[in-house]
């Protein structure tokens, strides 16, 4: 540690960083104010305050992205759905949550895939699934309801 560490400079910029999470928290923006927590903390360190507010931070905004999935999910919009729960799980990787609910899209996903998609006047249409997430593979997947590649 080094003598700059301890400075007031360095606290006061912590707590700037700090006070700067606290209102993105406030409008929910969660992803903002995890990354001033992460500033706040990486200023000072030892803030046990620092520390509780970036797990519960980090917490909250990976539930958030669960909740924006699964509303993605219910109205059938494709491109957008796994990456939010992917983007759970890169934030909160403790949570089994995230990976459920990116396993069952990736299914329902490739469900549909696998099933003939009514196109136009009657003609069929199948799309075809190149993956398997659930078994580890992230390669794409093809929406359902729209032929667009789902990463």
């Amino acid at each position: 540690m080094s003598v700059s560490d301890c400075s007031p400079r360095a606290a006061r910029k912590g707590n700037s960083d700090f006070n700067q999470g606290r209102k993105a928290e406030t409008l929910q923006d969660y992803d903002a104010a995890l990354g001033y927590y992460q500033k706040a903390l990486k200023a000072d360190p030892y803030n046990a305050n620092y520390k509780i507010k970036l797990n519960q931070t980090r917490f909250e905004a990976g539930q958030a992205h669960i909740k924006q999935g699964v509303e993605l999910r219910k109205r059938a919009i494709c491109k957008a759905r796994p990456a939010s729960f992917q983007r759970a799980q890169a934030i909160d990787p403790s949570s089994p949550v995230a990976e459920q609910e990116l396993r069952k899209t990736v299914e329902l996903i490739a469900e549909k895939a696998a099933r003939p998609m009514q196109r136009g006047a009657g003609g069929g249409r199948r799309s075809a699934a190149s993956g398997n997430i659930a078994a580890g593979n992230q390669a794409a997947l093809a929406c359902p309801h729209h032929g667009e590649n789902v990463e």
